[in-house]
């Protein structure tokens, strides 16, 4: 996987690599809002839209991101992995890059 120092706006030559990695989730697929839901039987997915990706990128355009993540926040802002549909917890969350640079 390359690593790229990312300023400014969405590239196009970066911005299918999330679809292909979440096209090998085989699951229901849900659209709302923009915000993307993949429904399994005992847990789902949801990845929140990005409003402002140029701003989510500016954010931390003094780190070395990877070509994967720079797709992924041209699309989405945060996203909810393994959500168990029966309790509502869930087992991993993708935070926003302002979670991250506040944590």
């Amino acid at each position: 996987m390359a690593v790229i120092n990312f300023i400014g706006g969405c590239e196009h030559s970066v911005s299918n690599s999330i679809d292909r990695i979440l096209e090998k989730i085989k699951e229901t697929r849900e659209t709302l809002n923009g915000d993307l839901r993949i429904i399994g039987e005992e847990f789902e997915f949801i990845f929140y839209k990005s409003n402002d990706p140029g701003t989510e990128i500016e954010m931390l355009k003094s780190f070395d991101l990877p070509e994967d993540y720079v797709s992924y926040l041209c699309q989405y802002s945060r996203a909810t992995l393994f959500r168990d549909l029966e309790f509502g917890s869930s087992r991993c969350t993708i935070l926003s890059p302002h979670n991250v640079i506040d944590y």
